[in-house]
């Protein structure tokens, strides 16, 4: 566990030597930190296993480590959140979990949350598709920013289905989000920017 920690942390060092601004642990889908971070995955009897907070120990000891090893430097955490009712993916923290997982990440160094859904239960279905019974409409994942901010005062990303300027605007200037996530719209749109 020790080793791969230190990976995100030689990362980081490489990314501030570059002179990037910032980097993002990524805790979403079916990656490393959302396994251990989900019930589902995570069936460890060790100190990264059982309660929410174990299964934030991983996270939130690379969080620190990263902020031990670049001072000053932004990390903004990739955070997945995971939902019953309808049943949405497998990889992730339980939406009544958050209060345990967030506080956790913002004191070992967290300075910001892009937060998404656990959506990858079978890695096929990365963003809902329009017509989703569900996840179809404008700026589908942004009940669960409203859940996170519950939780915190750090900046979010909102992402998910965020196609409208008009309603990305309105996102941004009323504070719900204080980023928006648009890359698959920028690469359907090219000219969106405009």
């Amino acid at each position: 566990i020790k080793r791969v920690q230190d990976k995100f942390v030689a990362a980081a060092v490489r990314c501030k030597k570059a002179g990037y601004d910032g980097v993002e642990l990524h805790g979403a889908h079916g990656y490393l930190i959302a396994q251990f971070f989900s019930k589902y995955y995570n069936h460890r009897t060790d100190a990264y296993g059982g309660s929410a907070a174990g299964r934030a120990r991983f996270a939130a000891e690379a969080v620190a480590a990263v902020r031990r090893a670049a001072p000053g430097m932004p990390i903004d955490y990739k955070l997945a959140v995971r939902q019953e009712a309808p049943h949405y993916g497998n990889a992730g923290v339980l939406l009544e979990e958050l209060p345990v997982f967030v506080p956790l990440l913002e004191r070992a160094g967290a300075t910001s949350f892009h937060v998404t859904l656990a959506d990858h239960a079978d890695l096929s279905d990365p963003i809902p598709a329009a017509d989703h019974p569900y996840f179809g409409g404008e700026g589908c994942f942004l009940r669960y920013c409203d859940l996170v901010r519950s939780c915190t005062e750090l900046p979010i990303c909102g992402v998910g289905g965020l196609t409208s300027p008009d309603f990305v605007e309105g996102q941004l200037a009323s504070g719900r989000i204080d980023c928006a996530a648009m890359s698959r719209q920028l690469i359907a749109d090219p000219a969106w920017p405009e």
